[in-house]
């Protein structure tokens, strides 16, 4: 398939369901440096069942809350906005990443993609970047993989299991084969879903 074929292909794409109302408020509030307390409240109780994900992640030992938290607007307090803005985040993306899929685990690099993207927000904070974009651009970076999956089939499957025996990096591997890496091919949904521009920026930035 060629580059422009696979681009039409993503943009034309609808095995993957378009986010829900809340998911893209919550990631509107995630690009914003001035979102408050009480819009993300809002949005992720719009969302019954991100706000059960949240609630349960808020009560995991993790956290090591001394009592329940059983409300959002408690987890806010006691967790912390920016921890309950990237918790919201991975609820209401994690149904994105389910399917089945026969060259991808799809769980797996739903695992992967929550430990990248707390691994970006570690790195954030300590370069005093802003942590929750770095959080939410760490999670959906690698949502591409599912996409060219849904795309190319056993083609992509093939350069996946490259890429596993480490030959060179995966991004590079795509390219030369399809003329696309899957952070592009993340941008090209996410533009169609008209996610927040900031945020699409900052999920195509290249690697090697």
């Amino acid at each position: 398939m060629e580059k422009s074929e696979i681009r039409r292909a993503i943009e034309r794409l609808d095995r993957i369901p378009s986010p829900s109302f809340s998911l893209n408020r919550i990631l509107e509030l995630a690009s914003d440096p001035e979102s408050d307390i009480g819009r993300l409240a809002q949005s992720i109780e719009a969302d019954s069942a991100v706000t059960a994900r949240v609630l349960r992640l808020a009560n995991s030992a993790y956290y090591g809350v001394a009592r329940d938290v059983d409300s959002v607007s408690r987890a806010i307090v006691v967790v912390g906005y920016k921890n309950v803005l990237g918790l919201a985040t991975c609820a209401a993306l994690a149904p994105a990443f389910q399917g089945e899929d026969a060259q991808l685990d799809r769980p797996a690099l739903w695992l992967h993609s929550c430990a990248s993207a707390e691994a970006a927000r570690i790195v954030a904070v300590h370069a005093g970047v802003d942590a929750s974009l770095a959080h939410v651009s760490g999670l959906l970076r690698d949502f591409g993989i599912v996409v060219m999956s849904e795309v190319l089939g056993a083609a992509y499957g093939a350069v996946l299991s490259d890429a596993r025996a480490g030959r060179t990096t995966l991004g590079r591997m795509e390219r030369e084969a399809f003329g696309i890496d899957h952070p592009t091919a993340a941008g090209l949904l996410f533009e169609r879903w008209r996610l927040p521009r900031r945020l699409i920026a900052a999920v195509v930035h290249k690697d090697a």
